[in-house]
């Protein structure tokens, strides 16, 4: 007689899954704290994952590189910031969607200084750099913000 399949109790599977979908988002935080203490270059992988609570292969799952990770806590910057830009182009006064710019742009680069600052240690000098370092959700999120100007001028 064989041995039955363990069967998860009920609401366990579900509550995996919910884990499971938070784990980006967590490993995305745990490298953004150890890219703040210590630096890009400073940080390794496996720190990472360790500050994370999961094993390196789990890292690599979701990102394959440290690169990656870096690229991916920028593309959700600039979507947020993005984002938060939007209302601007509902508003038909240039001096009003100027005026949210401006105000957006200083309290994003408040909340995030953080991560600023590894960009420029991570080598971006110029608009050029955008996509190099930033990946294309980051050099496309510049494009739009650059064209959001553009129209308020």
């Amino acid at each position: 007689m064989s041995k039955p399949i363990p069967v998860a109790p009920a609401g366990e599977s579900h509550k995996r899954e919910r884990r499971k979908e938070a784990r980006p988002g967590e490993l995305l935080e745990a490298a953004l704290d150890l890219f703040v203490e210590k630096g890009y270059a400073a940080t390794r992988a496996e720190e990472v994952a360790v500050r994370a609570g999961v094993s390196k292969g789990t890292l690599f799952l979701y990102f394959p590189s440290k690169e990656e990770i870096f690229q991916e806590i920028l593309a959700t910057r600039s979507r947020e910031f993005s984002a938060a830009l939007e209302p601007a182009m509902r508003t038909a006064c240039p001096i009003e969607q100027l005026g949210h710019i401006v105000r957006q742009t200083l309290a994003h680069l408040d909340a995030h200084s953080a991560m600023f600052a590894m960009f420029v240690e991570r080598g971006a000098h110029a608009e050029f750099d955008l996509d190099r370092i930033g990946g294309p959700v980051v050099d496309r999120e510049y494009v739009r913000f650059l064209g959001l100007l553009d129209k308020t001028m």
